[in-house]
């Protein structure tokens, strides 16, 4: 991953829109986390609304510490690759996906940042997307501090660096999914993962396990 706290420039320069993930074809959805860079213990959730509706916790501790995590702040849940399945999701729906910041150890007390933009309490993008030429898969690059970044703000007096990789998980939506959002000109999917500063045979070699 790109080094912690460098901002991501054209990161409202979506290939996917974050804020529209409606799939249409039906498809077993599985989430896959590739890294974090990240001070907090964040925790993702999901809401599925349309074709499918429900909603869940995907990972209640996004730390990672050892060989190839980006940092060591704190707690070692997670392994890179480590995934959780979703379940069939049915055509017609919107995907949602929601980051509850340092959630681990703040509850309800966090904030929490995601799709739709709107519905952030900063009103600020802090998901980036991206689908990968050629696979079924969807990237998303979350930034966890509120606001501009100018100066600290919001009750926990945050400058957030707009980053985008305090935690970067792919999403297998399907093939046929990911076709159906990308257009002629996308690039090839090295292209895409460089923004992040990932490395695509590291993202794509995806190991099925138990996230905590």
């Amino acid at each position: 991953m790109q080094r912690e706290g460098v901002k991501l420039e054209g990161s409202n320069q979506f290939r996917i829109d974050a804020n529209a993930l409606k799939l249409k074809y039906n498809h077993n959805v599985s989430t896959y986390f590739i890294n974090e860079g990240a001070g907090y213990q964040n925790q993702l959730g999901y809401i599925s609304r349309g074709g499918t509706n429900q909603e869940g916790l995907l990972f209640k501790d996004i730390s990672c510490e050892g060989q190839d995590c980006v940092g060591a702040w704190g707690g070692s849940a997670l392994k890179l690759g480590d995934g959780v399945k979703m379940g069939e999701i049915a055509a017609k729906s919107t995907l949602e996906f929601k980051l509850r910041a340092d959630g681990y150890n703040r509850g309800t007390n966090a904030y929490i940042f995601g799709t739709p933009d709107s519905k952030n309490a900063d009103g600020l993008q802090h998901v980036v997307a991206y689908g990968i030429k050629g696979t079924g898969y969807i990237l998303l690059g979350f930034e966890d501090l509120y606001g501009s970044g100018t100066s600290g703000q919001g009750k926990f007096d945050e400058q957030s660096d707009r980053d985008f990789n305090d935690t970067v998980f792919i999403v297998d939506i399907g093939k046929k999914n990911v076709d159906a959002f990308l257009g002629k000109d996308v690039p090839e999917p090295s292209v895409m993962l460089s923004l992040l500063g990932l490395s695509a045979a590291g993202a794509l070699k995806l190991r099925r396990g138990k996230a905590a």
